[in-house]
């Protein structure tokens, strides 16, 4: 894992896919550490888009949706990927989920 950090560097997409793929390899503890490195980091671009992975590869849909929910708020441009993005297909069946996409713009269907 810190190999991965000191090649690519701390940056948010990083430790937020590394965190989601610790997560579901069932390391949690591990990204747990990355969700704090990360969100650490607040004030930078798609914090809390990547801080939604780390928590739906947890399994915590509330804590995903409400980060999800802020990036939407943020206008962050990786919400762009809320209907494909394979690493939330657990959450799309949340009641809020659908409202996320509509406030996005993107299709329903």
């Amino acid at each position: 894992m810190r190999l991965v950090l000191e090649d690519w560097g701390p940056e948010p997409p990083i430790l937020g896919s590394l965190g989601h793929l610790l997560a579901v390899a069932g390391r949690p503890d591990e990204a747990r550490s990355l969700l704090s490195e990360l969100v650490a980091k607040e004030g930078q671009a798609d914090i809390a888009f990547f801080a939604a992975l780390i928590h739906a590869g947890l399994n915590e849909e509330e804590e995903a949706m409400n980060w999800l929910d802020r990036a939407v708020q943020e206008r962050s441009g990786s919400v762009r990927y809320l209907k494909i993005e394979p690493r939330l297909a657990g959450l799309r069946d949340q009641p809020g989920y659908r409202s996320l996409m509509e406030r996005v713009g993107l299709p329903l269907e």
